[in-house]
């Protein structure tokens, strides 16, 4: 069995031989409170040209805020993986379609400073993607508090924050 595998049943069946073949314990008998918390995440992200703002919202459930975190950020991750290669197969069949395909660029794409290549293009490419704001914490405050202010709460914040750090800073008067 694959360590990701999906289906519920296979997947204890596996955990149970781990604890009785290997010996290993549960993650939460290691907590002297093995509790888990509801964590509320809210992602948004402001598309400057057309003034919208995206937002997403998940409830995720873990022991703290950090695997909270640290799930959603997966979750990007993942999308991003799976966007590359619905990109790629996308340009490659177009060029496919073209007639555009030949055995040159085939090669092309194999070798390796081009593979390398790729592989920069996809990170930069999900890091360009991020949210501009991510919140993780209680779902009514998270969910209420960004939602309610959008495009006014990200300037006035901006605006605030550059006025505290240029507050002592000497004007310069235009030559």
């Amino acid at each position: 069995m694959a360590m990701s595998e999906r289906d519920e049943q296979e997947k204890n069946e596996y955990v149970k031989k781990m604890k009785d073949e290997y010996g290993y314990d549960d993650i939460a008998t290691f907590f002297p409170l093995p509790g888990m918390a509801v964590y509320g995440f809210n992602a948004i992200t402001v598309h400057q040209e057309s003034e919208n703002i995206e937002q997403k919202k998940a409830i995720i459930e873990g022991q703290s805020p950090v695997i909270a975190f640290t799930q959603f950020w997966e979750s990007f991750w993942q999308q991003a993986v799976i966007n590359g290669y619905i990109a790629l197969g996308k340009a490659l069949t177009d060029a496919l379609n073209d007639n555009r395909f030949t055995d040159e660029v085939f090669r092309s794409l194999l070798d390796e400073d081009s593979m390398n290549k790729a592989g920069m293009l996809l990170i930069e490419s999900v890091y360009s993607s991020m949210p501009d704001v991510m919140s993780v914490g209680n779902p009514s405050l998270i969910a209420n508090v960004m939602a309610s202010n959008g495009n006014d709460m990200a300037k006035d914040a901006v605006d605030k924050f550059l006025a505290d750090v240029f507050k002592d800073t000497p004007k310069q008067e235009e030559e």
